[in-house]
């Protein structure tokens, strides 16, 4: 019965050695995914705030050129006006350079630059 009862317990313990065997196998294993998933978890959140400041900069730069584009219409619009004064001040000075002109009994063509007509007007 001894011998028996000997037999079990170092039964037992073969079996308690190699659980405790295995369990340091996992406990090893479970240690190791989780340095894995910590490194992934860094990776990760570094690629994510990369990610976000790629973002950022990128909205920067839309904003930016959306300032620029309403700058250069704010521009375009206001050399148009420009230039439609400049014509229009043309036409008044052809017109009154050719009405002296006539006056003066000299015809110019129509179409002659004012500083043609001035000069046309003083010489006659």
């Amino acid at each position: 019965a001894q011998a028996a009862a000997a037999a079990g317990t170092q039964r037992v313990a073969a079996e308690k050695a190699e659980l405790d065997k295995q369990l340091k196998v996992a406990q090893d294993y479970i240690q190791r995914l989780m340095a894995e998933k910590s490194d992934i978890d860094k990776r990760f959140h570094g690629m994510k705030q990369e990610m976000i400041t790629r973002l950022q900069n990128a909205c920067q730069q839309r904003d930016d050129a959306r300032a620029k584009v309403m700058e250069l219409e704010n521009m375009l619009q206001k050399a148009g006006a420009d230039v439609r004064k400049y014509q229009e001040e043309a036409k008044k000075a052809i017109a009154a350079a050719q009405a002296a002109t006539a006056a003066a009994g000299t015809r110019l063509p129509p179409g002659t630059p004012p500083a043609a007509a001035a000069g046309a007007a003083t010489a006659a």
